[in-house]
């Protein structure tokens, strides 16, 4: 006796290539996204240029305007300061037509690409995505090849991070300590305004301004030092020590009233040789001793004297100085000579901002080290600020990332945590045996986690906010192993991930099957905690800007221009529901469009979608059963076909069915665009039905359906309709 069984799947769920799969999971979803309203799998995904209205501009419009025609997009940053309100697209594309590699912005209002810097490193397949960090008004970049950069969003311009010289001393002038006016000298006596008669000798009383003591015979000794200021607010290392300004205080009795006038009286002392800083410098900063008195000249050189701040030049230009503030005026201690050094890593290969500060990795030659800068001061770095994990396993430090109130250290093969105890920094071990080279992967996703890509799969880092709760690390991964296992591992450090709030999707793509190039991605749809697939994508890099849109750029460019059904696809491109997979560039001969050989670009052709469902023994794998029909509850989509294949006992030779329209059987057909009449047909909603297939099947043990279209549908669900029999598996084969 045969007893008919529905088997219901709603609602729907991602990949599950584990075996047992797990209820209303499928073996493979390819190119689909979720459907909002209903939660099903939608095929309406693709991807479209950046600039859609320059359909019949040059192709590849603005990004083979500046450098040639345009060759991979190997790094992508979607920057928004301004509460939003500025929005800048920064990216490195290479140009085969000048072997160079560029960074440059998009101006999106006059659809035009602008250089920043020209010839930059070109990244190996082995080495990573350049590092992108916002910090105030300015985004921090960083490749471990290049010397470190920050673009400023002001000026839109660029400069070194840190600083790369020790300003020079200045030179105090001598003093005329007796009036003579000598050559050389400077009569810098301090005077004081007496009824109108300002620098009059005769008239002028002696005031507390002034350096030195008004003591007969006393000897006074100075030294200065000056340091640079720039616009982020970070300070220089101190200049060294100018030369000794010395002299004697005399007591003149007889002479001139101009010879006089010096007599007891302090000094104003006149620097010049003030440096000028370097570009971003907005003010100087000078800083002196207290009096040295009757020191030794060589007992002074060998001295640790302490510096008092004395003033600050509010400019980059003038050169010179007068230094009339007594000792007891004089402001807090200088910085130590360790409180500011030079750039410790000019050649960082990450960055990140955390509690105020500005923390870097060091270079190729450096991966332990990991350095950090004032409070507020993103170019001042000291000498003693730095941690090193180059000492304990796991490997060099690959990536920072923030994390609430913790900074993550992704390393090579362990995880530490960087937090802030007290006024005080601390790194601690977080896990050993787990990393990742795949730094552009790294993404937070609310309120789940940080997802990143190891070698062996993908892991999300959780908790870790204030008020106790710890940090915990998952794999989320299993599902979709397979995939995973096809990664290049020596191509990992190119893979790039992204999440999109507005998809509310965390998106990875990497290189398989020996390749170099991501070439499959893999997607994590957070309203169902599933995975699906993505082929197709010519993904190189990609980012998310800040209205949610996915946007990436292409991993290969175009080098052969004009020559058509040769060209790829060049520049940046956005993730869309638009089905269509890029564009196509055409060539009209001479006597067409201007009378000259023109290129313009066309929508490309739909990418291809699939679902296979789960392997289906129906809860008894040794029982035959006869699958009857296969019902797909979907909304209706027009008159397109979409066409099934069923497959029977893990064969991966199947069955093809007739392809069925997505419109309600039993109902008269929806109008659909192409045959709609204006004025008549009225605008209908999108309708959830059932569609049947007839499945001509033997008896089987175990069943799938696979659909394969590039037709849009959405599915929202299935059953499977069978009878089973008394009839089990037959005997094993023996020898």
């Amino acid at each position: 006796m045969k007893t008919p069984i529905k088997n219901e799947h709603t609602p729907l769920l991602g990949i599950d290539d584990q075996i047992p799969q797990a209820d209303r999971t499928a073996t493979n979803i390819v190119n689909m996204t979720l459907d909002e309203r209903t939660k099903g799998w939608d095929s309406r995904v693709g991807y479209e240029k950046f600039f859609t209205s320059a359909s019949t501009s040059p192709y590849g419009k603005p990004f083979d305007s500046v450098t040639g025609y345009s060759g991979p997009i190997y790094s992508l940053y979607s920057w928004a300061t301004n509460q939003g309100a500025k929005q800048f697209y920064i990216y490195e594309v290479g140009s085969p037509a000048t072997g160079k590699t560029y960074l440059q912005y998009l101006s999106v209002a006059e659809e035009s690409a602008k250089t920043i810097e020209t010839d930059r490193s070109t990244p190996t397949f082995d080495q990573p995505f350049t590092d992108y960090e916002p910090y105030g008004r300015w985004l921090i970049i960083a490749n471990g090849q290049d010397r470190i950069i920050k673009f400023d969003s002001v000026t839109r311009s660029i400069q070194d991070l840190g600083w790369s010289d020790i300003p020079s001393a200045p030179d105090p002038w001598p003093q005329d300590e007796t009036g003579d006016q000598g050559a050389g000298e400077t009569n810098g006596i301090v005077l004081d305004f007496d009824g109108g008669n300002m620098g009059d000798p005769i008239t002028a009383t002696t005031r507390v301004q002034g350096l030195g003591s008004t003591t007969k015979g006393a000897v006074n000794a100075y030294r200065w030092k000056v340091s640079f200021v720039n616009e982020s607010g970070s300070e220089s290392p101190l200049s060294p020590a100018s030369d000794n300004s010395q002299w004697t205080t005399e007591e003149i009795t007889s002479g001139t009233d101009f010879k006089k006038s010096h007599s007891l009286k302090r000094r104003a002392v006149y620097l010049e040789g003030i440096p000028r800083g370097p570009k971003g410098t907005i003010a100087r900063k000078v800083y002196r001793t207290r009096n040295l008195g009757d020191l030794e000249p060589g007992l002074i050189a060998d001295l640790d004297t302490l510096y008092y701040y004395v003033a600050t030049i509010h400019n980059n230009k003038e050169t010179s100085y007068i230094d009339y503030t007594p000792d007891n005026f004089l402001g807090m201690e200088a910085p130590s000579a360790a409180d500011s050094i030079l750039m410790p890593a000019p050649g960082a290969r990450s960055a990140a901002t955390f509690q105020g500060r500005l923390f870097i990795t060091g270079g190729y030659g450096d991966v332990g080290k990991i350095y950090y800068s004032g409070v507020g001061q993103p170019d001042t770095f000291g000498a003693l600020d730095y941690f090193n994990v180059g000492t304990r396993d796991g490997g060099g430090v690959t990536a920072l990332f923030p994390f609430y109130n913790e900074l993550i250290v992704f390393r090579e093969t362990a995880i530490d945590v960087i937090r802030l105890s007290e006024g005080k920094l601390y790194i601690s071990p977080f896990i050993q045996g787990i990393g990742t080279r795949a730094v552009n992967s790294i993404a937070s996703v609310p309120g789940a986690g940080v997802f990143f890509l190891a070698n062996d799969g993908v892991y999300i880092l959780s908790g870790g906010m204030v008020g106790g709760a710890e940090l915990s690390i998952q794999k989320l991964s299993a599902p979709i192993m397979k995939t995973i296992k096809r990664a290049s591992i020596p191509a990992m450090s190119r893979a790039c991930a992204a999440y999109s709030p507005l998809w509310r999707e965390w998106h990875c793509y990497f290189a398989v099957d020996g390749g170099e190039k991501p070439s499959v991605g893999i997607v994590f749809h957070l309203d169902n905690g599933s995975w699906s697939v993505r082929e197709n994508f010519p993904v190189g890099c990609i980012s998310c800007n800040k209205d949610g849109d996915l946007l990436f750029g292409n991993h290969t460019g175009r080098s052969h221009p004009k020559i058509e059904g040769q060209d790829h696809e060049s520049g940046l491109f956005v993730i869309s529901k638009v089905p269509s997979g890029g564009h196509t560039v055409e060539i009209e001969p001479a006597g067409g469009i201007n009378e000259t050989s023109y290129e313009y670009s066309a929508d490309g052709p739909s990418l291809t979608s699939k679902f296979k469902s789960k392997w289906h023994d129906f809860g008894y794998s040794s029982q035959k059963k006869h699958v009857k029909y296969v019902y797909l509850r979907v909304l209706t989509k027009g008159d397109n076909t979409v066409p099934m294949t069923v497959f029977s006992d893990y064969s991966s030779t199947g069955t093809a069915l007739t392809g069925k329209k997505m419109q309600r059987p039993e109902h008269p057909d929806q109008a659909v665009l192409d045959k709609a009449v204006w004025g008549t047909d009225k605008w209908q909603e999108q309708l959830v039905t059932e569609i049947r297939y007839e499945v001509p099947q033997k008896a089987c043990s175990c069943f799938c359906f696979e659909i394969e279209t590039s037709n849009d549908f959405t599915l929202v669900g299935y059953s499977i309709e069978l009878s089973a029999a008394d009839i089990r598996t037959g005997r094993a084969k023996v020898s």
